[in-house]
């Protein structure tokens, strides 16, 4: 989700809501349907989400955390404090991992997924996740992960709420970062475009 002016927070990290109840709705509807669902270590430090579908759907997604040393995650927090209820799984990489922090967190019932230096993270996480035959996988976090996933090419399709909010500033928080484009592209980024309505928002829809 994210403002008419391109933010999904404020200059002071404020996001708490952009988008309507008739959207977040929808958004659940969408975890439901879902194998897994990924986010970083920003997203956990500054929201502690559940990153569950309530009311429950289809599929129950296994909750994914992209962290490098898996501290970003407390064994007091949503995630760990709801793992009866959804699978949690911690991408972190062999060579800043906090052995004893993660030792912890798996104790409590999380899975570790140790990427090597060998290829890049995102690609051996979703080469797991292919393993494990997911089929459906939303990557629901800060314009971090989401811009590695971009620049990586590992995007098959969107799904945008753009509020008609405005919220302004230089620091303001954009949905994608990573290193990005050097120039605009020519043609639309998405193809099969669709548009729906919910409430005052509009959700953007369409495959890269």
């Amino acid at each position: 989700a994210m403002t008419l002016d391109g933010r999904i927070a404020t200059r002071t990290g404020h996001s708490k809501w952009i988008s309507g109840e008739e959207s977040r709705a929808e958004v659940h509807r969408l975890r439901g349907r879902m194998d897994a669902i990924i986010t970083g270590a920003g997203t956990v430090r500054a929201d502690d989400p559940l990153l569950t579908a309530r009311p429950p759907g289809p599929r129950t997604a296994v909750r994914v955390v992209v962290d490098r040393s898996g501290e970003s995650i407390s064994p007091s927090g949503q995630l760990m404090s709801t793992i009866r209820e959804a699978p949690v799984l911690i991408c972190v990489e062999e060579t800043h991992v906090d052995a004893d922090h993660v030792k912890r967190l798996s104790d409590l019932g999380a899975e570790i997924l140790p990427a090597s230096n060998g290829e890049p993270v995102l690609q051996q996480l979703l080469t797991e996740l292919g393993r494990r035959q997911f089929t459906n996988v939303l990557v629901e976090s800060g314009g971090g992960l989401l811009g590695a996933f971009f620049d990586e090419n590992l995007v098959d399709e969107v799904h945008v709420f753009v509020a008609p909010k405005i919220v302004g500033g230089r620091e303001a928080i954009s949905p994608v970062s990573g290193h990005g484009r050097a120039e605009i592209p020519k043609l639309p980024s998405l193809r099969h475009m669709t548009n729906r309505q919910f409430g005052n928002d509009t959700l953007i829809e369409g495959r890269i």
